[in-house]
């Protein structure tokens, strides 16, 4: 038999006494829990309920550290990927270095849902997706410059104890006071107000290069702006009302658009009589476009024959560009025998200066040797004189020993 017991509201099965435990029931009623629970966190996916103090450490060499220290027994009590996140213990995010820009985080893990400490301490220079439940966004630190600068309140980062005040109430949660990067109105803007009250919008960032107002049609069948009394653009200071046709000014001596336009009735005379100087010009212009008709007429003959000058020019261009590559090819040949020539030369000069030292050597050997055949040549004529004497002597002792005679004599003749 089912549970005899049931909640009230959304009926979640209960086992009052008497009924004996059954499994189907208890996994509806866990179920049903688990459903309520998703869609209440699945509001916000991740935010902040509770934080302790923030406490930043000096960098020692290591890197500098932020601590978030309980306050009032609270270190943090927060929503991460739809399960609790809690702590009573200091976190720290050690090992900040300088250079680097630090997104702080706590991560989620499986075990999260069991035990609410079951997360992890995370720093990155890189920013996670708003839309990673996985994450819970803590801080951010600076360290680019001299020193770390700690932002605990960052953009993007959510506090979801505000979101209860949004529902279900018309109580403004930010006191007189909005601030939000970008306000986008899909319906209606209405805004009430007693007639010493008004609305100021101001621009916080000076440096911005986006306007600070635009509107635009959601819906083009209705007016964009149904009705205004008085509406002040303090950057451009103008201040104007919208009034009935023929009226020009009110009693505080604001300006109507309206009347502003009647007032300007009075100038169409002057405009009339502008527009006849006007029509003169254009006479006068009309003449200066037919010269100048006939002048590009002229131009379109020049423009004929430069182009046929144009295609003679580009025959004579590829012509030399083959007398060109036939020259760089020569060119290459008379580098490749310049550089031949060039190591003759070299050896050449060599061979020159080796045969011009043997010719000095030659020369003191030639006269070293004319010298020596003067000396021969006195001393063969001595000897060939001596020979001569010898031979006489000879004779003349033939002629004792054996007698001479006439074929003695014949043969003993020189």
């Amino acid at each position: 038999m089912p549970y005899a017991g049931k909640t009230t509201y959304y009926g979640i099965p209960i086992a009052l006494q008497g009924d004996a435990i059954r499994e189907d029931d208890n996994v509806l009623q866990m179920q049903m829990i688990d459903n309520l629970l998703q869609a209440a966190t699945g509001i916000v996916g991740t935010g902040v309920i509770q934080e302790g103090i923030f406490l930043e450490l000096p960098d020692e060499g290591s890197g500098a550290s932020i601590l978030l220290s309980p306050d009032a027994g609270i270190s943090i009590k927060g929503v991460l990927n739809g399960g609790l996140c809690k702590s009573s213990s200091t976190i720290e995010w050690s090992g900040l270095t300088s250079g680097n820009f630090y997104y702080l985080y706590l991560k989620y893990t499986n075990d999260l849902f069991e035990d609410p400490t079951a997360f992890e301490i995370v720093s990155l220079t890189v920013p996670i997706a708003t839309t990673n439940a996985e994450y819970l966004y803590i801080a951010t630190l600076d360290y680019t410059g001299a020193s770390p600068i700690l932002d605990d309140y960052p953009d993007g980062k959510v506090y979801t104890q505000g979101f209860l005040t949004h529902m279900g109430t018309t109580v403004d949660p930010h006191s007189d006071q909005l601030t939000q990067t970008n306000l986008v109105v899909t319906g209606s803007l209405n805004i009430g107000l007693r007639i010493d009250e008004s609305v100021n919008i101001s621009q916080e960032n000076s440096g911005s290069t986006t306007p600070l107002i635009t509107l635009s049609h959601v819906n083009n069948t209705i007016p964009l702006l149904k009705s205004i009394d008085e509406f002040v653009i303090q950057d451009v200071r103008m201040t104007t009302r919208l009034s009935e046709a023929g009226e020009t000014s009110f009693d505080n001596g604001k300006v109507s658009i309206v009347g502003a336009i009647n007032q300007n009735t009075s100038l169409i005379a002057v405009n009339s009589a502008d527009i006849a100087t006007n029509t003169a010009d254009i006479a006068t212009n009309t003449a200066d476009i037919a010269t100048n008709t006939a002048d590009i007429a002229t131009n379109s003959a020049d423009i004929a024959t430069n182009t046929a000058d144009i295609a003679t020019n580009t025959a004579d261009i590829a012509t030399n560009s083959a007398d060109i590559a036939t020259n760089t090819a020569n060119i290459a040949t008379n580098t490749a025998d310049i550089s031949q020539n060039s190591l003759d030369i070299a050896t050449n000069t060599a061979n020159i200066a080796t045969n011009t030292a043997n010719i000095a050597t030659n020369t003191l050997d030639i006269s070293s040797l004319s010298g020596d055949v003067g000396t021969n040549t006195a001393i063969i004529a001595a000897q060939a004189a001596e020979i001569v004497s010898l031979r006489h002597r000879v004779y003349v002792l033939e002629c004792a020993v054996f007698g001479c005679s006439s074929s003695s004599s014949s043969s003993s003749s020189l």
